[in-house]
């Protein structure tokens, strides 16, 4: 083998080498700042709701679920819309209408301002909760009531256009 050839070898041999080093390293800053955002999305509801986001487009319900019910106990309006809705469909958890309506419901006794940033899942949780009203919910304490789903609608209508 000539001069060149070994020198050539050992320059990939140390490339390689190199570039799994480098990659180690990466993983672990990498995996320091998971950590960092995982004990700062612990303080954050609109991190935690991001997160959920996050895992949500990435298949994990289970993980969205469970971050935003934290961000929703925490007063995440956007993170109560979202299991709400998920309710409704049966989306990644069992489908019950009666646990959307629910959702729903505290969404419209939060105090929101319209024009503000959380306006759009009030309006929605408007018109979601007249449409329960206007039937009833089978099998829930939730009945039909014409009048209540009347002023749901109109409440959205004139509040959040």
């Amino acid at each position: 083998m000539r001069i060149s050839d070994l020198f050539r070898a050992g320059l990939v041999v140390f490339s390689v080498a190199g570039s799994m080093l480098a990659s180690v390293s990466f993983a672990h800053a990498l995996d320091e700042q998971v950590a960092q955002a995982d004990s700062s999305e612990k303080r954050s509801p609109w991190a935690v709701f991001r997160f959920g986001f996050s895992a949500y487009k990435a298949g994990d319900k289970d993980e969205a679920v469970e971050a935003y019910r934290y961000a929703a106990e925490n007063g995440q309006i956007g993170a109560r819309w979202k299991l709400a809705t998920m309710y409704a469909q049966g989306d990644g958890v069992t489908q019950s209408d009666y646990e959307a309506f629910r959702f729903y419901q505290e969404i419209v006794q939060q105090e929101v301002e319209p024009g503000g940033p959380d306006d759009s899942y009030v309006a929605d949780a408007l018109v979601a909760l007249a449409g329960y009203l206007r039937s009833g919910i089978p099998g829930s304490p939730v009945a039909a009531n014409p009048m209540a789903s009347q002023e749901y609608y109109m409440r959205a209508a004139a509040s959040y256009r």
